[in-house]
């Protein structure tokens, strides 16, 4: 029994000297590491070249972090001639400076903190490779009281041959055989080609002849009022239509030719339309003949 007693007291006086032993450990430790990460004020200098050409890098990324690069102490951007600089007060003995950018290929370098430290880089560009991206254009898009049509959407480049053609696809306009439109079940007011009224209301022979492949959006405008006076005063319910070309058809003479023929009773039928659109000008010249021995020629003529 008294054994038992007296080895309990031996082990309870080794654990307290442990314990006093730890006590006294810890600050010197505590002592020893605050001598070795002393506060040392650095200013880390240094300049990015390219690595083949030798010419500044400008716009670089250039990051300061500690030796294991777990921490970041700043950050900044090589100026024009593609330098950089850093002014800190650390308790460090090694940092680490890195540098990235657009195309750049990630670098860095440990160096030990001193008053005055450079590290000059040279940069090495990566390849990039980008994937295919295929933009598509809305078919229809809405801006106030405009509704734009892009044509390239609804137009059969096989089958269509007039623009007449591809209005009748779009939704909300409706084309007769004679080129007359009405949108959502109204005859519009006017029809404009690149906002000039060159056919009054005899656009249906644009409609019928003006080349489908050389319009790029069709405008309707909604509410619109042609009698400029009365644009804020009066009310309109009707829509117009104005034609936007592609700018391959802007100053050029267009031609269009139709033709037939037969041979009982000596049948024909032709048909020739000219027209020239600027952006101040528009004129429109249509023939037409047939074994009826009719002619008929009409020559319309804008101008801003």
């Amino acid at each position: 029994m008294k054994l038992k007693a007296f080895s309990i007291l031996i082990a309870a006086a080794v654990l307290a000297c442990i314990s006093v032993a730890e006590t006294f450990a810890l600050p010197l430790q505590a002592q020893r590491d605050t001598v070795q990460q002393s506060l040392v004020h650095a200013v880390v200098t240094g300049r990015v070249t390219d690595s083949g050409t030798g010419e500044p890098v400008p716009g670089a990324n250039v990051m300061l972090q500690t030796a294991d690069g777990r921490a970041l102490y700043g950050f900044t951007t090589t100026d024009g001639e593609g330098r950089y600089s850093f002014e800190y007060s650390l308790r460090a003995d090694s940092v680490r400076v890195m540098i990235t950018g657009f195309n750049i290929r990630k670098a860095w370098r440990n160096v030990p903190l001193a008053a005055s430290v450079t590290a000059d880089f040279q940069a090495e560009y990566e390849r990039l490779q980008i994937n295919e991206v295929t933009v598509t254009a809305e078919p229809i898009r809405r801006r106030g009281d405009t509704l734009s049509y892009l044509v390239d959407s609804y137009i059969d480049t096989l089958t269509d041959r007039a623009i007449g053609d591809v209005l009748r696809k779009m939704p909300g306009i409706d084309v007769s055989e004679s080129g007359q439109i009405r949108y959502n079940n109204r005859p519009i007011n006017k029809f404009y080609i690149e906002g000039l009224d060159l056919m009054g209301g005899r656009y249906g022979v644009a409609v019928n002849n003006v080349r489908a492949k050389d319009i790029s959006r069709v405008e309707v405008l909604e509410n619109h009022q042609p009698i400029k006076a009365l644009k804020d005063v009066e009310f309109s319910p009707d829509a117009a239509i104005n034609l936007r070309l592609k700018d391959g058809a802007k100053g050029s003479l267009i031609a269009t030719l139709s033709l037939g023929g037969g041979y009982k009773p000596w049948m024909w039928n032709g048909e020739l339309a000219l027209m020239l659109f600027t952006g101040k000008y528009q004129m429109m010249t249509t023939v037409k003949s047939n074994n009826s021995y009719s002619k008929d020629t009409n020559y319309l003529r804008s101008c801003r």
